[in-house]
Order: C-alpha cells, then structure tokens, then sequence
C-alpha cells in the first residue's frame, strides 16, 4: 500500500480546514513536501485563497515576468512553468 502526504490549510478565524489535492508526496518523500511547503507558504496561501485552487498544474514562482501570479499571467513561458514543476516533481512532490 502506498501512502501519501499532503498539505492541510486552516483559517485561523474559524478553524475550517481545507485539504487540496495537490500539492502531495509520497510518503518517503515527505521532507521534500515539507521543504515545497515552507519554501512557498505564503504564495501557497495566496494562491488558494485567490481562488486558484481549480488549476494547481499552472502554479510556479516565476519573478522574472512583470505581473505574473504565481506562474498565471498571460505572458508567462510555459516552459519555465514546466520547468519549474518537473524539478520539483524529479525530487518527489506531485503537482497534478
């Protein structure tokens, strides 16, 4: 049996919990979960309560572009979106 992790969001205020699909990691690579989690917080949080939480497959921190929301702008390569997902995925946290 494969077990999995993934990330629980809580609102302080009223203590309702929400646990998206994604990201997750298998269990073995929970550290690199937690790692993803910590490196990204604040965006993570941004991006959810920003109603984003339909499309996790286009998150990415690219500061590069001017505008750019977490990896969705509409002049945003999508390559370096891949790319960006692909590393983490290579090292075990799965965006979709």
């Amino acid at each position: 049996m494969i077990k999995f992790y993934g990330i629980e969001i809580v609102n302080d205020k009223t203590g309702e919990t929400y646990r998206p699909v994604y990201p997750f990691a298998e269990l073995e690579n929970r550290a690199v979960l937690v790692e993803f989690v910590e490196l990204y917080e604040k965006e993570l949080l941004d991006f959810y309560i920003n109603g984003w939480n339909h499309s996790f497959g286009r998150f990415c921190i690219v500061n590069e572009y001017k505008d750019t929301f977490y990896g969705i702008s509409r002049d945003l390569d999508l390559s370096m979106a891949t790319g960006f997902r692909d590393r983490w995925y290579k090292r075990g946290v799965v965006f979709y």
